[in-house]
């Protein structure tokens, strides 16, 4: 049940930058207050957002990733909670006349950010030693 894990997590950590960004949208992230908070309508608030999810991704293949292929498909998994987690709350906030392409850009900005996590989340732990006396699960 590895995958519903990083599901939940991806979508977690896709919330929760979100709530930050909702939050502090006008004194981070737009001052002049002309768009409405989302995480592609800011540089800044697309960092932090693929930085959440990366460091939520990077944790998962720290703790169950076994091998460079586990650590792949958990990214995989981490993106698509947070994928799923945005598509929900773009339909929730109202998606707007070109939801279908924020939905392709913002998924795969979150996906991208979750494979670099788990990438560097399996390096650190290889480089740590902490995964070379675990077999891979079957």
């Amino acid at each position: 049940m590895t995958w519903l894990k990083n599901l939940m997590l991806g979508g977690a950590a896709f919330l929760a930058a979100h709530g930050l960004e909702v939050y502090r949208w006008r004194d981070w992230f737009d001052a002049s207050n002309k768009f409405g908070p989302w995480f592609l309508n800011s540089g800044s608030a697309i960092m932090l957002t693929s930085a959440t999810v990366a460091a939520a991704a990077a944790l998962s293949a720290m703790l169950w990733a076994r091998s460079g292929r586990r650590a792949s498909r958990q990214s995989l998994e981490v993106g698509g909670g947070a994928a799923l987690a945005m598509a929900i709350t773009l339909f929730v906030i109202g998606p707007g006349s070109i939801f279908p392409i924020v939905l392709a850009i913002g998924t795969m900005v979150l996906t991208v950010s979750s494979f670099l996590g788990a990438w560097l989340g399996f390096a650190a732990a290889w480089g740590l030693g902490t995964r070379l006396d675990r077999p891979e699960p079957p």
